[in-house]
């Protein structure tokens, strides 16, 4: 019977690392996120979503062409109950959120450097698009962490969780995203919007259009 009992929770344990179930316990949705000045999409502001403000979905998303058949990503949406059409609080209508492992792999805990424009980011580096009130960015770059990751028996995310940091353009977005997490890290835990990632963006944009300009 001991033995019995070892060897199922050892099954469960198993099954819970590789994500296949997710243990009881609480469960965080929000998105937290803060922009500089100037920022396009954040519009420079500072901004926690819950629940209680409008509806969280999770699903999987494909990383990039040509693997449209393998969705090893995930795409978070926000849809917001109040849609005001204009003005400043029309950021916190949507919320778009998607993260991409390298390599076409399925998106698992770990730390995720120098991600680009999903679906545009080359194979070997990761993907990243945040926007905001149907607010998105043509060029970007950035950096995320994925803190949890949990799939169902459907292969749909369960429980999901990840801080980022986003440029666009020069202007810097950072938050926080939970999904039914149990991963409830404060938002203080956010770094503030780096100059260095800002900085990065800009040479990035101007090497790429000085590539443009050299093949024309």
């Amino acid at each position: 019977m001991k033995k019995s009992l070892l060897s199922l929770l050892a099954i469960a344990g198993s099954l819970t690392s590789l994500g296949v179930i997710a243990l009881p316990g609480k469960a965080a949705t929000f998105l937290y996120f803060k922009s500089n000045p100037g920022s396009f999409i954040g519009g420079g502001l500072t901004k926690t979503l819950t629940s209680t403000d409008g509806t969280f979905s999770a699903s999987r998303i494909y990383n990039s062409p040509p693997f449209f058949d393998s969705k090893n990503g995930v795409e978070i949406l926000f849809s917001a109950f109040d849609q005001p059409e204009a003005g400043e609080n029309s950021i916190f209508n949507y919320g778009r959120l998607i993260f991409t492992a390298p390599e076409n792999a399925v998106l698992t805990p770990g730390t995720y450097q120098n991600a680009t424009r999903w679906p545009f980011q080359p194979t070997q580096q990761p993907g990243l698009n945040v926007s905001l009130g149907n607010r998105g960015c043509n060029q970007l770059m950035g950096n995320f962490v994925v803190k949890e990751a949990i799939y169902g028996t459907d292969g749909q995310p369960e429980r999901f969780s990840a801080d980022f940091e986003q440029s666009c353009e020069g202007s810097i977005l950072s938050g926080q995203i939970r999904f039914n997490s149990s991963d409830e890290t404060p938002n203080a835990s956010v770094p503030e919007p780096t100059m260095l990632l800002g900085l990065l963006a800009i040479g990035g944009m101007l090497v790429s259009h000085r590539k443009r300009f050299n093949e024309t």
